[in-house]
């Protein structure tokens, strides 16, 4: 079974990708059968991993799903992604970890799931588990258990089948967890198969296990947080806690490095510690945690210097206090109907209160519900239990018998009117983001980190009530912007969405906008089917909101023409918030909030020309990509539908470089500059109203004809000379050759003559003469299409039979009896017209010109 949906998105994004297959075993088919990778075009991946051959043959994502799917004469098992030197990636492999009769886990497996802390994956076979983090290491492994971490080679199956409760993102790796899983290599014992009857009995893994959840809503900015936290992992897990304390500290942005935590963590052993993990708990819960039903607390164990946890009897007087809300509706413990001082044990046998270990589920459940809002844990002396009753004080225990010091009851807090009204209003104005540590504020229209509300609450009462079933939630992957404002299925819950737009700010209205028509007139130089196009082309996503245009307009000219003035200043203004400028900043920006809720794009001198090349895949993508990767600073990343339709403008002569099939852009040049007075009149204009009166005209008034988002631009002389002046040399050089432009007869010619001719022609031109045969061959030959057509003739050079490459141009002559005719005697007449074309002056080439 095979789920490609979650494997993360920014592991689709790297051309790592490739398929495999199984094959027979050359040792026999009684062993296990092999999986052989293949690139994407049919071939067994060969040679050196990583070298430039090979990274030429990996694929994307899709181009890999694409193979596995559609390649019915080589059918492949599934895809896989390969492992490359400097990809910053690490793979952790364990084999025969899962029981596949009672799916249980082996240790090894729980342990080194929790720690890396990152997505994970079954296997093809079901029975072992693929982790993928970030960080570098050399490569190590243990067939006796199982485990191999590996880095720079080899390469992953990929199944999509993602193990249950691990992140959806690839997290990087603490050094400590590196290194316990190296450690766990070199003292590997005979096997790492679980057992097969009843599940490992309770251990670190499962404290490990049950503190990750629970870090995971506690926000790591405040400096007495990140205290307390430290203190209650140390308390709990000793030296194993501090990779989980150095990952969760370096989401703070705060976050001083492993070396200030490790200082930190020494100090608690020196002065040491008093806050268990109930700290931990009980900030989680505040936080919004609801620990997972089968977390129960688990009993001490054998030798274990902690002392027993005390059991939680559970308040019986009809004037308690509700329990927090995060926990309405938990199941009730067997201790409610017990009598005082005793539990119900296994199989209903009465167990004396002090032998009873806090370890089932519905007591832990119980238990953490009645955490009082204070750090109790901070006012006990070191040997008092991790969790305290609320209400009636419950016995601590120090190791010993007899009496214990009790717990004065906390007294019921009343709250009055002003309370339930702010509780009220942040019900109404907060939604949580399911999984994650953001909310959206539905008054300020923005995404927040769960730590910025409960700052901006200020009321942790308030956020107690905030976390109870009257919570508004919405799961990430609804988050939606949808300026056709389709109303959401429900207001809460898996099937609500969370719209990011807000509606639009303004208004169209009859009146006068004759200059901002003029200015449009002037920028296409008074072309009236050029108006028509990039009027109707802004019309249509304003009466089709979200339309996303197959083109864009690329506006470029001498500068104070007013092409910035129209678009910036008039069409933007129509988009309000939705409309946004942008330039190489944000194109080279690690973050790209700026991308997210936004309609209309201004690209302004986003490339200069030596970036031309490199910028042109990351425009393309988002021109017509269909959807965007938010990635904000600060906050995790989400997905948008890409609804940007983009406007470049550029006092460049070449702002952008095209191919000679270009389809997505209508090219204008714009000629000079009216004067003063006129740009003036359309700014008093604008103040008059005169925005709000063309966007009436844009909706209303224009005739749309049969306009829509897939009408082709128009081709026209400023767009041909751009897609010239974006050529490479070799292309620019054919197109003079086929068009009569060079004193050199275009005819069937060898590669090697016409390379020749090119290199002169270089010189000539000002051209780089470093562009190679094996570069200009297929420039040239993919630029020609079917004009050329290359083909190999086979010669005679005294007793030797030799080979040459020609391009053969035209259908063979029929007083040719041979290709071999034909291409001798072509051949002979361009090489006679290309020495008298080297030995020229340029000026002397009667009157043409090579450029």
């Amino acid at each position: 079974m095979r789920d490609f949906e979650a494997i993360p998105q920014e592991l689709k994004g790297r051309p790592q990708w490739l398929v495999w297959r199984f094959e027979d075993n050359p040792k026999g088919k009684e062993k296990k059968p092999l999986k052989v990778p293949y690139y994407a075009n049919g071939n067994k991946r060969y040679g050196d991993q990583g070298d430039e051959k090979d990274r030429k043959r990996l694929v994307t994502f899709n181009q890999a799903y694409t193979a596995l799917t559609r390649r019915a004469n080589a059918p492949y098992t599934g895809i896989g992604f390969a492992f490359l030197p400097g990809d910053g990636l690490i793979g952790v492999d364990i084999d025969k970890c899962i029981d596949m009769e009672t799916g249980e886990i082996s240790e090894l497996a729980q342990a080194a799931i929790a720690g890396c802390n990152s997505y994970t994956e079954y296997s093809p076979s079901g029975s072992g588990v693929h982790i993928i983090v970030a960080g570098e290491t050399e490569t190590f492994k243990s067939n006796k258990i199982g485990l191999e971490v590996f880095s720079g080679s080899q390469y992953f199956t990929f199944t999509g089948r993602q193990y249950a409760e691990t992140p959806t993102t690839i997290n990087p790796i603490s050094l400590v967890e590196l290194e316990r899983l190296r450690i766990q290599v070199k003292g590997a014992p005979p096997t790492a198969r679980p057992a097969k009857s009843a599940p490992p009995p309770p251990s670190a893994v499962g404290d490990r296990a049950r503190l990750e959840t629970a870090l995971a809503h506690i926000p790591s900015d405040g400096h007495d947080e990140w205290i307390r936290v430290g203190m209650g992992l140390y308390s709990a897990l000793d030296e194993a806690g501090f990779g989980l304390w150095d990952y969760w500290s370096s989401k703070a942005e705060s976050y001083g490095g492993t070396e200030e935590c490790r200082r930190r963590w020494e100090s608690f052993k020196r002065k040491g510690v008093r806050i268990t993990e109930a700290t931990i708990f009980h900030m989680a819960i505040e936080n919004g945690w609801k620990p997972p039903r089968s977390y129960g607390l688990l009993p001490p164990q054998s030798g274990s210097p902690r002392p027993p946890r005390a059991s939680v009897p559970v308040r019986s007087d009809a004037h308690a206090s509700p329990p927090s809300p995060g926990w309405e509706g938990a199941a009730v413990s067997s201790a409610e109907q017990a009598p005082r001082g005793e539990e119900v044990g296994p199989a209903g046998v009465e167990t004396p209160e002090s032998e009873v270990a806090a370890g089932h589920d519905d007591d832990f459940d119980a238990a953490v519900a009645g955490i009082i809002a204070q750090d109790m844990d901070e006012a006990l002396p070191p040997a008092a239990t991790d969790i305290v009753a609320y209400g009636e004080s419950a016995s601590l225990f120090s190791g010993g018998e007899g009496d214990a010091p009790k717990r004065k009851e906390k007294p019921k807090k009343e709250y009055g009117e002003a309370h339930w009204r702010q509780v009220e209003d942040v019900l109404e104005n907060f939604v949580l983001i399911y999984g994650e540590d953001l909310v959206w504020d539905c008054r300020q229209r923005m995404l927040m980190k769960l730590s910025a509300m409960r700052t901006i609450v200020q009321n942790s009462d308030v956020m107690k009530f905030w976390s109870g079933d009257a919570r508004k939630w919405v799961l990430k992957k609804n988050i939606v912007f949808d300026p056709t404002e389709t109303p959401s299925p429900a207001e809460s819950g898996e099937t609500a969405t969370l719209n990011l737009f807000s509606g639009w700010k303004m208004t169209p209205k009859k009146g006068n906008c004759l200059r901002i028509q003029t200015l449009l007139m002037h920028l296409v130089d008074g072309n009236n089917e050029l108006y028509d196009w990039i009027a109707r082309w802004l019309a249509y996503p304003l009466c089709n909101p979200g339309a996303k245009m197959e083109t864009s307009i690329i506006m470029h000219g001498d500068e104070g023409s007013g092409k910035n003035f129209f678009f910036e200043k008039v069409v933007k203004a129509i988009y309000g918030e939705y409309g946004y400028v942008i330039g190489n900043a944000q194109l080279e920006a690690n973050f790209n909030d700026w991308a997210s809720m936004k309609l209309f794009m201004v690209a302004d001198e986003v490339v200069t020309r030596a970036e031309l090349k490199q910028m042109k895949g990351k425009l393309k993508y988002l021109i017509s990509g269909d959807s965007i990767i938010i990635n904000p600073k600060g906050l995790p990343e989400h997905s948008e539908r890409n609804q940007m339709n983009f406007v470049f403008l550029s006092n460049e002569l070449v702002p952008l470089a095209l191919d000679k099939t270009d389809r997505r852009y209508l090219v204008i040049w714009t000629p000079p500059a009216l004067d003063r007075d006129f740009y003036v009149g359309v700014a008093e204009e604008i103040a008059q109203g005169g925005i709000e009166a063309f966007y009436y005209y844009l909706m209303y008034e224009l005739d749309m004809g049969d306009f829509n988002e897939h009408t082709k631009p128009i081709y026209n002389d400023a767009k041909d000379r751009l897609i010239e002046k974006s050529l490479a040399p070799a292309e620019r050089f054919y197109r003079e050759w086929a068009n009569g432009l060079l004193p050199l007869p275009f005819l069937t010619v060898s590669v090697e003559q016409l390379y020749a001719a090119f290199q002169v022609w270089c010189g000539r031109s000002g051209e780089s003469k470093f562009t190679t045969l094996t570069t200009f061959s297929p420039q040239v030959e993919r630029y020609a299409g079917s004009a050329l057509r290359k083909h190999a003739v086979k010669y005679e050079a005294g007793h030797v039979v030799k080979q040459r490459t020609v391009f053969l141009v035209g259908e063979h002559p029929a007083n040719k009896a041979t290709i071999r005719d034909w291409t001798e005697d072509a051949c002979a007449t361009f090489e006679t017209a290309f020495q008298k074309y080297r030995r020229r002056d340029h000026s002397d080439m009667d009157g043409t010109h090579s450029t």
